[in-house]
């Protein structure tokens, strides 16, 4: 892996927009050595251009961030984070998107961009979702995708590595064209979601995550054409985990709030502290959300984010638990009056009865496309198993790996 580029102070020099972005030109040079192609997408933290490299003579992608200290700081975290990982990986054996190298790139005036080079890999699995109409996902491909999810996050959280933002955005397929498949038996649910549901996030200069840390609000599609189940797949359904700009280490410096709101443990919602098990809290509610089609806890607000959990877990917050938020946060509101507020959230918002985990699986399961009533019960058992209020009763992504869902159909 390379650090500075030969020829990189030679480069033409850009001009930057009033956020820091880099404004992408096609055909231009980026530095001698990258040819810029094509913007493949846009985010809070800057783009990601499609390149032609002169030396390898391949296509690859340059995530180049914005003239902001807190995403050049984050970029040098993620640089830090990947040659820790890749260190300890040097057979390539783990699902993570390598870093091929890096430079500084140096736009007009003042402007600085830490720029990272990747291979140039296949959509997101947030990109598949909705090119299947946000229909759930057949329980074999779930199966698949979750394993490696739980194999990349069992690897990094042995070498003390928390991601911190597990989602459909940060998980990219291998390969770029997609390949129908016949879906019929076997679904974990059939049809969940249609109606009014099917959307379609709006990827403007604020990509796919807002300031914020949440999701934005999604427009509205037609669901004529969707399909009762995901059936437009990447051929092979392998994925690898990416963006670990958020990313930090066990034993280091932690922020008060990481994740995305829509996949965050309580525990970061709380304050009161958080490690690797955030990760597998933001496994549990992709399952959920490959499983019904839909953001299982969408939510912008922490109160009804904590009667949602409540629901799902179905009992209040452990006494231990609220008791190290108070010392924490001595004049919170969240837990006012006995949870009285959160109650009050719950009402107003009608959460509705599908947001109860056993309530759900016997409602909304159509047991008829199941081949076998254990992978359903197997499924809500793992999510239970990650849904849990206290962090340590999750276990481990190693520990997940060994749960019948994969055992026992493997």
């Amino acid at each position: 892996m390379w650090e500075v580029e030969p020829g990189v102070k030679d480069s033409p020099l850009e001009p930057v927009d009033d956020r820091g972005h880099i404004q992408f030109k096609a055909e231009r040079n980026l530095t001698p050595r990258f040819k810029m192609l094509t913007c493949v997408g846009t985010g809070t933290f800057g783009k990601v251009i499609m390149c032609w490299d002169r030396v390898e003579r391949v296509v690859v992608a340059v995530k180049v961030l914005r003239s902001v200290e807190k995403y050049a700081m984050a970029g040098r975290n993620e640089i830090a984070v990947l040659t820790t990982m890749m260190n300890h990986d040097k057979g390539a054996h783990w699902p993570f998107l390598r870093l091929k190298g890096w430079f500084e790139y140096r736009g007009m005036g003042e402007s600085r961009h830490i720029s990272m080079v990747f291979d140039m890999l296949g959509p997101s699995l947030y990109e598949t979702m909705l090119r299947n109409w946000s229909a759930p996902f057949h329980v074999v491909d779930i199966r698949g995708y979750i394993r490696q999810v739980l194999q990349s996050l069992a690897y990094m959280h042995g070498l003390g590595i928390v991601h911190t933002d597990v989602k459909p955005e940060n998980l990219l397929h291998t390969k770029v064209g997609y390949a129908t498949k016949a879906r019929g038996g076997n679904a974990v649910a059939n049809g969940v979601g249609n109606g009014s549901g099917g959307n379609e996030a709006g990827k403007g200069d604020d990509g796919p995550e807002a300031e914020d840390g949440q999701r934005p609000k999604k427009k509205a599609r037609s669901t004529a054409n969707r399909k009762p189940l995901a059936a437009y797949l990447p051929s092979d359904g392998k994925i690898i985990m990416c963006d670990f700009g958020s990313a930090a280490f066990e034993d280091g410096v932690h922020a008060k709030t990481v994740s995305t709101r829509n996949y965050r443990a309580p525990e970061i919602i709380l304050q009161v502290g958080w490690s690797v098990e955030v990760d597998l809290w933001s496994v549990g509610c992709l399952i959920m959300e490959m499983v019904t089609g839909a953001t299982f806890f969408s939510t912008s607000c922490d109160k009804e984010h904590l009667a949602m959990i409540t629901r799902v877990v179905g009992r209040p917050i452990p006494q231990h638990i609220a008791e190290l938020h108070h010392r924490r946060v001595p004049n919170s509101e969240l837990l006012e009056a006995g949870g009285a507020a959160v109650r009050d959230v719950a009402q107003r918002q009608q959460l509705l009865n599908k947001n109860l985990l056993d309530r759900y699986f016997v409602l909304k399961v159509n047991e008829s496309l199941m081949a076998a009533s254990q992978e359903t019960k197997d499924l809500k058992n793992l999510v239970k198993k990650l849904l849990q209020w206290d962090p340590k009763a999750r276990g481990t992504a190693a520990e997940a790996l060994e749960h019948p869902f994969f055992t026992r159909n493997s």
